[in-house]
Formats: C-alpha cells, sequence, structure tokens
C-alpha cells in the first residue's frame, strides 16, 4: 500500500508540472496589472503597454497546458510530455513575431496605439494592430478546439472509470466541464472585445473572469486525486502475481459463467456493492480471480460494465428500503454504497425509469 501511496505521489508530481507552468504564464500576462510606477513618469505610460505587447503570445501557451495537466490526469499511464507535444505550442511560437513589430514603432507612434482617437496610423502601426486582432481572434479559436477536445477526452475517461470503479463521480473532474463552461465565457467577452470600438469599457469584466478561472483552477485542480492510472498500474500486476487456474489461456463460456455465479454470490452473501470505494480489484481478491476475468465474465457473460453491474444491485436494496417510511432517501442512498443523492438518483432512474420520490409514491398507491 505504501509503494503504490508513494508511486501515487510521484506522478501526481509529474501532472502537476503543466498546471504549474499554467500557473506561471498567467501571472506573467498579469504583469501590467502588477506594474506599480509612479504615474507622473512617462516610463509608467511606456513600459505597461510594452510589457503587455510582449506578453501577448503567452496566451497562446495557457490553454494548451491545462489541456495536457487533464490529458495526464485522465491518462492510463502517465507521461507527461510527448514527442508531439511541441506542436501545442506552435501558434505561440508563431506569435513572438508581434513584438518583433515594435521596433519599427516611432516611441510616439507606439504611444498613439493606445490613444482614442488615434491621430494617424502609419503601416508599422497598422501592421501591429491587425497582427494583435488577429492574435486575439486566435486565441478564441483555440480555446474553442480546446474546449470539445478536453470534453471528448472526459467522456473517453468516464467510459474508462466505470469499467474498474463502482463511484466514479469523485474522478471524472467534472469540475472541468464546469471550467469549460468559463472558457467559453472567456472567449465570448474576449470576441466582444476584440470588435468593441471602445474596449478598453470592458477590461475589468476580463479581468474579474481572468481572476475567477484561475482561483477555479487553484481551489479544484490542486487537490485532484489520480484515479484511473494508479488502479490500472495496481491491477496490471495483480493480474501478473497473481494465481488463476485460466491464466494462460482464454475464458470458455462455462468460465465466464462460473466467475459470474462467483461475483453473484459474493454480492448477495457478502453484500460487497454496499462498499462505496468498490473496485474491480478489491471485488477479484474477495472472490480470488483475476481482474481481467472479472471483466471478461461481467462484460461478455453478465452484459454490464463494473459500474452498472455493481449499481443495479445497490437500487435493487434501495428499492426494499424505500419502503420503510422511518428512512429518508439520502440514508437509504448511502446504506446501500451510493457516495452522493445524485449519483443515487441517476443509477436509481437509469434501472427503474422513475426517480426515488415517485418510486417511494407508487409503492404507497399500491
Amino acid at each position: 500500500m505504501r509503494v503504490w501511496a508513494g508511486q501515487e505521489n510521484k506522478n501526481l508530481a509529474k501532472v502537476y508540472l503543466p498546471l504549474a507552468l499554467f500557473f506561471i504564464a498567467n501571472a506573467v500576462t498579469e504583469l501590467t496589472s502588477l506594474l506599480v510606477l509612479p504615474k507622473v513618469t512617462e516610463v509608467y505610460v511606456l513600459w505597461p503597454r510594452l510589457i503587455a505587447i510582449f506578453t501577448l503570445p503567452l496566451h497562446l501557451v495557457l490553454v494548451p497546458l491545462f489541456w495536457i495537466y487533464v490529458r495526464e490526469l485522465t491518462s492510463k499511464k502517465i507521461s507527461v510530455w510527448r514527442s508531439k507535444d511541441y506542436c501545442h505550442f506552435l501558434p505561440a511560437l508563431i506569435a513572438l513575431c508581434i513584438p518583433g513589430l515594435t521596433i519599427f514603432i516611432g516611441h510616439d507612434e507606439f504611444l498613439n496605439l493606445f490613444e482614442r482617437p488615434r491621430l494617424h496610423t502609419s503601416s508599422s502601426q497598422f501592421a501591429l494592430i491587425w497582427s494583435i486582432k488577429i492574435l486575439e481572434a486566435s486565441v478564441i479559436v483555440q480555446v474553442t478546439f480546446y474546449i470539445a477536445l478536453i470534453l471528448r477526452r472526459l467522456e473517453q475517461h468516464r467510459i474508462e472509470l466505470v469499467q474498474l470503479f463502482a463511484s466514479t463521480e469523485h474522478l471524472e473532474l467534472r469540475w472541468v466541464r464546469w471550467l469549460a463552461v468559463f472558457l467559453i465565457v472567456y472567449a465570448f467577452v474576449s470576441l466582444i472585445s476584440a470588435i468593441a470600438d471602445n474596449p478598453i469599457l470592458l477590461e475589468p469584466w476580463e479581468s474579474m473572469i481572468d481572476l475567477a478561472l484561475l482561483w477555479f483552477v487553484i481551489a479544484w485542480g490542486l487537490r485532484q486525486k489520480l484515479g484511473l492510472a494508479t488502479e490500472l498500474a495496481a491491477t496490471h500486476e495483480f493480474n501478473q502475481k497473481g494465481d488463476s487456474r485460466y491464466k494462460h489461456s482464454g475464458l470458455t463460456e462455462d468460465q465466464r459463467r462460473a466467475i459470474a455465479k462467483k461475483i453473484a454470490i459474493g454480492m448477495q452473501q457478502a453484500n460487497l456493492y454496499r462498499d462505496p470505494g468498490l473496485s474491480l480489484r478489491s471485488l477479484s481478491k474477495h472472490i480470488v480471480e483475476l481482474p481481467s476475468y472479472v471483466s471478461q465474465a461481467l462484460n461478455q457473460e453478465i452484459g454490464e460494465s463494473f459500474f452498472d453491474y455493481v449499481n443495479r444491485w445497490r437500487v435493487e436494496e434501495a428499492k426494499q428500503r424505500l419502503d420503510d417510511s422511518t428512512l429518508t432517501v439520502l440514508a437509504i442512498a448511502e446504506e446501500v454504497g451510493f457516495n452522493s443523492r445524485s449519483s443515487f438518483y441517476n443509477a436509481f432512474k437509469k434501472t427503474t425509469g422513475q426517480t426515488p420520490s415517485a418510486y417511494k409514491k407508487s409503492l404507497r398507491k399500491s
């Protein structure tokens, strides 16, 4: 147990690396708001604007870094940096040419860029203005692309989790889905800011969204634990070291039926489903079979994922307990093995087609 805990901490430290870089890059992009200089000096007027120009490419680094963090949280094996990851940062490298355009703009011309209305627009000013607009549009496109990528990844992650865990709500990264809503709002506000005649009016709102986004990531990202990679590694070792009659051969139909019967006995006699932390590995240990064979029996013989199978047993007991008016729905949910009211409601409705409350009312009528 200590070995796996130590390995999980090492893997989690690796996963936190792109998240740490995300925080650093975000802090650098906010340098202009953190910079405090006397307003009476010309430096106060010039340097914050220069810093804003030079940190523009970092806006194209933020979402790819967060994507890598999410990807590794949901990976079967932790690797953090992969051979093609540099492709995610090519737009930021290309955007580095934008600060270079400031070399061709004089001091007065540069400050004139931030005036409303501008006195005149030279060719170099025009190039810089449109380069910035293109970059802002690129950020919006990038956010949209990575939102789709992250949501697809989370859906695949849930499919993998239900093969290993009876309760998945603590591992599904639902907070990332809420973060996607934040990113959509951010992209929408950025789009308005890019096309508005006076974008300065929207800057306070953008800052508020940035701050809310950052604190949301800090609050949830730093307490997220690994589930899939750690459990798969432990399960793989169990498969390798475990002793089984069928270890060197595929399961026949009779063998699958025998394992399925052992699973049902474990559920019926030992009430294993009541354990909120029940996993495929812990069930396999109880019935003395390899996890790969238990999974095969569940999918091919019983025709359900581990998650659906265990929750069906939980719901069946809950249906019997709902006839007892002295127990609340939440108390029943916890007693049969559910971690939360929402997961109980979802499983109950999926199994019976009714909510627990509606089912309880139907019992009273009958």
